[in-house]
């Protein structure tokens, strides 16, 4: 019989530990970000904040562009490096 692993087991076998979840989060304190502004979902597999365009820049060491779609009036965000 074939044994599998239910979603809490996955996540306890792959989650970061709290020290590293912290070390991130004070990471991104320390940049700028409000720690109202983080958050961790309840696996710890993500951790997600709010930030502005510039921000991401300086925090990520990027400069981000706005590319326009000629045929349709749409607009896609990215970054050459």
């Amino acid at each position: 019989m074939a044994r599998h692993w239910t979603a809490a087991e996955v996540n306890k076998a792959f989650a970061p530990s709290a020290a590293t979840v912290n070390a991130v989060r004070e990471w991104l304190v320390s940049t700028g970000i409000d720690h109202r502004r983080i958050t961790v979902s309840d696996n710890r597999g993500w951790i997600a904040f709010d930030a502005t365009v510039e921000e991401a820049e300086d925090l990520l060491g990027a400069q981000y562009h706005e590319y326009g779609h000629s045929d349709e009036d749409k607009y896609t965000l990215g970054c050459e490096s």
